[in-house]
């Protein structure tokens, strides 16, 4: 890289860990060669309504741990695998795991980070769905600052979801877990 110019520092890559996270991945990884640019993978936790970071939940092993603690620990796992893939493509590649409201996260990792370009991708709800899942890449790209581009996710036979609009595959079983717990 050192004898081509970098058009862009760094890209922040928001990554829900979903199915089709891979082909964001994927995406981004073809920018960053292209474009001479390190990469921030990010990922944000949001815990279900009525759990809050310190509820204390039971992991599969029996141990009692802080709800927060609890879904970082999973996400931690996942995001290792992201940070394997681009360094071994060569692209240097760092991690920012948050917890909070998803869209105001990724765009404040972005603004604290210095990211030029947020890459995510998007299931493309729309009708009652969009309604009540909402789009955070549509609220990511109101709220940033910095280009936004989004990569519209694919169906693909081997999902478990009847279309893009009700995937639920980002949903860790931890997650599920909580969200279980919240219902009672």
């Amino acid at each position: 890289m050192s004898n081509i110019q970098r058009i862009l520092q760094r890209i922040l890559v928001a990554l829900d860990f979903s199915d089709c996270a891979w082909d964001v991945a994927n995406h981004a990884l073809k920018l960053a060669q292209g474009l001479g640019a390190d990469v921030l993978l990010v990922h944000v936790d949001e815990l279900p309504q009525g759990i809050n970071k310190d509820t204390p939940v039971t992991n599969e092993a029996g141990e009692t741990l802080a709800a927060g603690a609890y879904l970082h620990g999973a996400s931690e796992g996942a995001m290792a695998d992201y940070l394997k893939f681009f360094e071994s493509k060569g692209v240097s590649a760092e991690s920012d795991l948050l917890s909070g409201p998803i869209a105001e996260s990724i765009v404040a990792s972005a603004n604290e980070h210095q990211a030029e370009m947020i890459v995510m991708g998007t299931h493309g709800r729309r009708g009652m769905s969009r309604l009540l899942a909402g789009s955070v890449a549509e609220k990511v790209s109101r709220l940033a600052s910095c280009p936004v581009t989004t990569l519209r996710t694919e169906y693909k036979e081997s999902c478990t979801a009847q279309g893009c609009d009700w995937c639920d595959s980002h949903v860790s079983k931890e997650r599920r877990q909580l969200m279980a717990e919240a219902e009672g």
